[in-house]
């Protein structure tokens, strides 16, 4: 679970990168169409394969039920990271 689990942060993490407003944020430029593309792409990829790590477990279920617990925390340590980046780069 632990793979899987830092592979969905990863995950999670490029979808993040591949939003226009947080691009901005974390590389100071706006990245182009194709670059946001391949981030969103990349983190799909990798949340799939974070999933199927899942399901090639013994307690699939179960499992399955902490993957979207994990993902739900991974998500707003995201969320709360990129907005204290946002703010911190906004300060004179």
């Amino acid at each position: 679970m632990t793979a899987a689990a830092l592979l969905a942060l990863v995950g999670v993490a490029m979808l993040a990168a591949g939003a226009r407003r947080q691009a901005a944020a974390l590389f100071d430029a706006d990245l182009g169409r194709p670059a946001r593309s391949g981030l969103k792409l990349a983190g799909w990829l990798l949340l799939c394969a974070s999933f199927a790590m899942v399901l090639a477990g013994d307690d699939r279920a179960r499992m399955t039920i902490a993957w979207i617990g994990v993902i739900a925390v991974e998500a707003l340590v995201i969320a709360m990271a990129l907005s204290w980046l946002a703010r911190r780069k906004s300060r004179p």
